[in-house]
Parts: structure tokens; sequence; C-alpha cells
């Protein structure tokens, strides 16, 4: 949210700056030229460009142009309109040698003060208004035989010391301290009248009313403000020079502003349009020297119609190329390809030749028998001490059987369509190396909680199924997890979904201006890893990273130790991508993405310390209950720059979810 503000504020200071140069470029034009331009800064405060565009992606009548259109150029635009980058969980951690605070005080602290000082303007404007209609209803109705007024328009006589104004939106009302009438000559009170009936031809109290909203709103941006002067400037000159244009009579109406402000105060609030506001010395100059603005010639025109065009309909047709990112798209797939699609189709095959017999449709895998019952939410199963599974959210497979303990709908699909388990599911989607779920083991899954799973009705979130399935045949655990649990969740809850992805933050592994601290390796420099013993789960007993310290080879691949408090990677003939993974998932499951260009196999011993910069480190590594004598290392960050001469910076990549499109509540049958 925070990064979303800041790029609207900088999009929309941007857009106020550039309105300041076409109002110096119009300087010479009517003042309602400029009054125009300077509203529609204020206006721009409402409307994120990020909302035109997506307007722009609900277009389809530039198909040709989103088919040539460059995605890069496109990406670009975007990019550039938001260049502050702001972590949108503390999973996305910036890039520091510190650790991170565990309170996000900014969150907080900030919500609040926006919302006192909107409070305050609120309630001060709030307090001005009742004072003024106080004076409206303390009025009466005032006739004035020879002077012309709108249809529909009142004028009410009012006491007190208020100047002429113009009170109301749809049904405006002009107020004249009692007494004006005498105190200006005819000539004059036809003038001030004419400037505030000009105020209600134009609108100016909706306007004003609008901008101040935005101040209210954006009170502590200061451009807002200065652009609520500019108004206020811009559109009595506007009136001033339409009386000019009317009566032609320059000394008369001076002098009656200049009667108006002696006598009487201007009005508390902008959306009161008055006649003495503005630089009451600068307006009565223009008006003695009779200044009227000059009309737009065609090339002011299309100066004006260019910048619009340029405002406000590139968003939009940025939006309508739906040009993605440069970034490569993760596939959602499987540990194994599916026999079956996502989503039937009935598109029908194309004709083939007669020659050529037509191919057998791939055989739908299904259970053979299946049962679904629903869980009670209020007595769920618990896993047993110690156990990684065993109660609610358990996923167990055996050879040709499912298990499924009291698990949401949302997570069954998060798991059937290609996710893994929570504190797996990185490696499958960051690496393409995924761990697939294995027979007779008992993974706990988590919740899905609306990251991966998006769309439906709550309840697939918040009520929970046991399934026992017998599968056909010997199939393996990548088909029953896959293939199979999504035909029965289709055919069950006639489930349909289909995919989608969204841009994050991430980081980008590159070289450090330094250059690189480790050097390439041969083949064979590394000594492969022993075989597992069997019946025995967990890692491979692997090269002791003090011994590879000394000078022995490593144990070939990328494996993990533990220095007491310090987590420890030791590379044999690794390649910078294979970090992409372990940096991943010890972040906090964020998105890698190897920038180096760099290729080569590296032997590297990386040591850093396991802090709240390395959140989904103490997932394997569970933090030592005893103190350690050994003293924590450097951060993640300091060590990949000072130990192997790499960096992590700020970037943005692609992040694949599923969409709910269709789907039931479990039938009784």
């Amino acid at each position: 949210m925070m990064e979303q503000l800041t790029n609207h504020l900088w999009q929309s200071t941007v857009f106020a700056l550039a309105v300041a140069v076409l109002a110096i470029f119009f300087r010479k034009s009517g003042a309602h030229v400029r009054y125009w331009l300077w509203f529609s800064a204020s206006i721009k405060f409402f409307l994120p460009f990020a909302l035109l565009i997506a307007l722009g992606r609900q277009l389809e009548w530039w198909p040709k142009a989103r088919n040539v259109a460059s995605p890069a150029v496109s990406a670009a635009i975007v990019r550039m309109s938001e260049p502050f980058f702001v972590p949108a969980s503390p999973a996305q951690t910036v890039l520091r040698s510190t650790p991170r605070p565990r309170i996000d005080w900014v969150g907080q602290v900030l919500p609040a003060v926006w919302a006192c000082g909107f409070l305050t303007i609120v309630l001060i404007r709030t307090r001005l208004w009742w004072r003024i209609r106080r004076v409206f209803n303390a009025g009466t109705r005032l006739e004035l035989p020879g002077v012309a007024i709108p249809p529909g328009m009142q004028i009410r006589s009012t006491p007190g010391l208020l100047e002429p104004g113009v009170i109301g939106f749809w049904r405006p009302t002009l107020l004249l301290p009692a007494g004006l009438e005498h105190d200006l000559a005819p000539l004059q009170l036809r003038a001030v009248i004419a400037h505030e009936v000009t105020h209600i031809r134009r609108r100016d109290n909706v306007t004003a009313c609008i901008h101040m909203l935005a101040e209210a709103v954006f009170w502590f941006h200061p451009l807002v403000w200065w652009i609520g002067s500019r108004l206020v400037e811009e559109r009595e000159r506007a009136c001033d020079e339409a009386v000019l244009r009317l009566l032609g009579e320059p000394e008369a109406y001076a002098e009656g502003i200049l009667t108006v402000c002696k006598r009487y105060v201007e009005a508390p609030l902008s959306c009161v349009s008055g006649v003495s506001g503005s630089n009451i010395k600068k307006r009565i100059e223009a008006i003695m020297n009779n200044r009227i603005g000059t009309g737009l010639t065609f090339g002011r025109k299309t100066v004006l119609a260019f910048a619009a065009l340029f405002a406000f309909a590139t968003p939009i047709v940025v939006g309508s190329m739906k040009a993605a990112p440069p970034l490569e798209l993760p596939k959602l797939q499987p540990a194994k390809p599916p026999a079956i699609q996502t989503t039937p189709t009935t598109t029908a095959p194309p004709e083939k030749p007669a020659a050529k017999p037509p191919e057998a449709a791939p055989v739908r895998q299904e259970f053979e028998e299946a049962s679904i019952r629903q869980c009670d939410s209020n007595n769920l199963p618990t896993a047993p001490e110690g156990a990684r599974g065993g109660g609610a959210n358990s996923f167990q497979m055996t050879p040709g059987r499912l298990h499924v303990l009291c698990m949401t709908l949302a997570t069954l699909i998060r798991t059937a369509y290609g996710y893994e388990p929570a504190e797996m599911e990185f490696m499958q989607e960051f690496g393409g190396r995924g761990m697939a779920l294995n027979f007779n083991s008992v993974y706990g899954l988590g919740t899905e909680s609306g990251l991966r799973v998006k769309g439906g009705p709550d309840w697939v979130r918040n009520e929970r199924y046991t399934i026992e399935a017998v599968a056909e045949g010997a199939a393996d655990a990548a088909t029953i997890q896959g293939p199979m649990l999504r035909a029965l969740l289709e055919r069950r809850f006639q489930l349909r979904t289909h995919t989608d992805s969204e841009q994050v933050p991430a980081f980008a592994l590159t070289i450090d201006k330094r250059g690189l601290k480790i050097k390439p390796v041969q083949p064979g420099s590394c000594e492969p890893a022993p075989p597992p013993t069997p019946g025995v789960r967990g890692f491979r007993q692997q090269r002791s990273f003090e011994n590879v310290r000394r000078g022995e080879k490593p144990s070939c691949g990328l494996n993990v130790q533990r220095n007491g408090p310090n987590m420890v990677w030791v590379g044999g003939e690794a390649r910078f991508e294979d970090l992409e993974t372990f940096l991943g998932g010890s972040l906090g499951r964020v998105r890698v993405l190897d920038k180096t260009g760099n290729s080569e196999k590296f032997n590297f011993v990386l040591e850093f310390a396991m802090d709240d910069n390395t959140p989904g480190a103490s997932t394997f590594f569970p933090r030592p209950a005893e103190p350690s004598d050994i003293p924590p290392g450097q951060t993640i960050y300091s060590a990949l720059q000072d130990q192997l001469g790499l960096r992590l910076e700020q970037a943005r990549a692609p992040r694949a979810f599923i969409v709910i499109d269709h789907v039931e509540r479990l039938s009784p049958n």
C-alpha cells in the first residue's frame, strides 16, 4: 500500500510541475485556460495512473497494436511511473547490514498522523461552514430592480460584515451585506454583481469544493495548497476579464472592489466565491490596464490537446497492450507432467489426413474409490508432539492410497495444481527443481490464506475436508498428488480454474562492483556425495566446512551446515544459479533472480548469521536453545559481498497463482 501511495504522489507531483510549465506558456491567454490547467492538476491527485492502466487492460479495441508492440517499451513506461520500491511484507527484506525492527512503527504511526490531520481540517472547515450558514439563515430576500440576474438565482441581504459572495452548488444564492446597494454607485454595484454571476456560470463553488477535498486528503503535501492558491488567483482573474468584456468600465469596477475590501471581510472558505480574493493589488492593476487575455490560437489548442492526450491516453494505451515485463513467467506444473488438462476445452480438433489414423485420447487417471467428508472445525485433530505432520492439514501418500486429514479446499487446490508444502514450495517455484512429495511421508502443508489460490467463496478457505482415496493401478506419488487429485476435485466440487500472475518485490543477484572474491574451478575439484543410508531420512553426510577451509575438496553440489548461531553453505562445483533457491528460502520465500550472467562453477564457503534478515533459515535449522560460544557472523547481505563478491539488489518478478472460476459445495452423493 505504501509503495502505491508513494508512486501516486510522485506522479501527481510531476504532473503538477508540468502544468506549471504549461501555465507559463499560456500566461498571455485567458485566465480561464490557466484555471482549468490547475484544476486538472488537482484532479490528478484523485486519479492514479494505475487506474488508467487497469482501464486500458479491459479494452479490446487495439488487438494489432498489442501484438506488435514491444513489451519492453510498455514495461519501461510502467516502471518509470513507479520509481519507488517498498517491500510488501516483512519477507521482502530491505538490503541492510543491521537487523530489521520487529514492529513496523512507520506503518502504524503514519496512518494515525494522517487521520489526525484529515479530521482537524474537516472539523475546522465544518465549523466555518456552519458560520456561513448562520449568516445565510439570518438574511432576507432582496430585490434589485434593474439588475440582471440569471433565472433561478436569488439574492439575500445579510447582516454583518461578510463580503458579497455566492453560496450553494446546485441552487446558488448571492449574499449581499445589508446596505451595500447604498454604499456603491449603480455602475459599481452592477459590476460587483456581474462578477458574482460569473462565478455562478463557471460553477466555481463546485470546483473549489473538489479541491478542498484534495487539500483535506493530501494535507501533508505542500504542492496541493499551492495549487489551491493558484486556482483562487486564476478564477478571480477569469471573472475580472469576463466583467471587463461585458461592461467595459474598468474604473467603476476597480472602485467597487476597493469599496468592498474597505468595508467588508473576505469569506473564510474558497467554496464561497467572493469578490475580494487573490492579490488585490495585482488585480486592480490588471483591471485598470484593461488587461484581457487573448484567445487560443490553433497552435495553442494543438499544444493543449497533445498534452491532454499524452497525460491521460498514454496509460490507457499501455494498459490495452497488456505488455508483460521482460521477465520469464514461471510455469505452473507438478513434479511430473500431468496426463490431463487443467480446464476442459470445447475446441474441436483439426482434421487429419485420411491416411493417418486418429490418435487415441489420453486416458484420464482417476481414483478407483474416494470418500470425502467434512471435518468439525471446532474439534480439529492435532499432530503428535515433535512431529511435523499428522494433525490437521496433513497430507500422506502410500502406494495406491491417498490420505488427507482436515485440509481446506484452497490448500488442496494449491497442492494438486503444482504447489508443495509451504516450507518447500519456494524450491519448486524459484528454482524449477522442486522437491516432490514422496510415499510413506506425512507432510504438514499449512493453510492456504489467499496468496496462491484466489477467488471463490469464503468457504473454500474455512471449511475442512478429509479424503480417503484408493488409486487404480501402480500410480506414482506425482500422479496421485497432481492429475488424480485434480480430477477428483474437478468432479466432486465442479472445480474450474485458470492461472494468472502478479508482480511482487524480489531480489536480483548481481556481481559486486569490486568484482568476485572467488575463482572458477575445473571438473574434478569436488568429491561426489556418499549415497544415503537405506531407511534413514535426512541430509546426506557432507564434507565438513572446517575441512573445506583447511584445503580439502568440498562435496559436490550445494549443501547446508550449521555453525552455532550461523548457517554455512558449502558449494562444490556450484553455479550462481544454484543460489537462487537457497537465497529465496533463507530470505523468507522471496524470489531471487540470477542476473550475474556467469555460468561457471565455483567452490566456496559462505557463512552468515541466522537473524531477522533470514526468517526462512530457521525452517531447516531452528536456533539452539543453549547459548553458543561462536559469535554471530555477518548478515547474509554483507557475507555475500565480502566472502563471494556478490550483491543483492531490489527488483520485481512475476509470481503465479491459481484463480477459482467456479466451485460448488460438496454434493451429498
